[in-house]
């Protein structure tokens, strides 16, 4: 029986789509990353964080370090945290995120849009399951991570492991 005592993935999208963290603290031209599941706030959340991003016709997105980020609580979608991180940051001091061009993953748009329906889908089922520290299904927790690494340029993985590694370690990420 799926757990209902958490908000699933698209439910906490929607919510961070609609709710004032993304309408009224993140510039248009930032960058958002994937909204993802974690327990580094104490209590079941999904994080994310946002970077000044640079888009130009033909080249690469050029993405800056993190600015801010913020927590949503896995019940109800309501803001935990937001923070810029030029105050509290999400990753130890000893880590330094610079600006990066972020290699393009080679999908087409269409290839891209079902990727991200996919890992949607596969995500609906595994972060409730992570949220309550359930086992859940190695292979498809695998076979999520897979997606992960398609979709999430590695130029940015140490940000989201810095952000979400308990999730990532979940998943079964070396």
């Amino acid at each position: 029986m799926p757990n209902t005592e958490f908000l699933n993935y698209e439910q906490i999208l929607d919510k961070f789509r609609r709710g004032a963290v993304k309408q009224e603290t993140i510039p248009v031209e930032h960058e958002i990353s994937l909204v993802l599941p974690t327990h580094r706030f104490g209590t079941p959340a999904y994080a994310g964080f946002a970077s000044a991003a640079l888009r130009r016709p033909g080249l690469p997105v050029t993405q800056g370090a993190p600015d801010r980020w913020f927590g949503l609580d896995a019940k109800n979608g309501t803001c935990l945290l937001f923070a810029r991180t030029s105050i509290h940051s999400f990753a130890p001091s000893y880590l330094v995120f610079d600006t990066v061009e972020v290699t393009r993953t080679g999908m087409s748009f269409e290839e891209g849009r079902a990727a991200r329906s996919e890992l949607t889908e596969a995500l609906n089922t595994l972060s409730p399951q992570f949220l309550s520290f359930e086992a859940g299904d190695p292979l498809e927790r695998h076979k999520a991570l897979e997606m992960l690494q398609k979709l999430v340029s590695r130029e940015l993985w140490p940000r989201y492991n810095a952000l979400v590694g308990d999730f990532f370690e979940w998943l079964g990420a070396p």
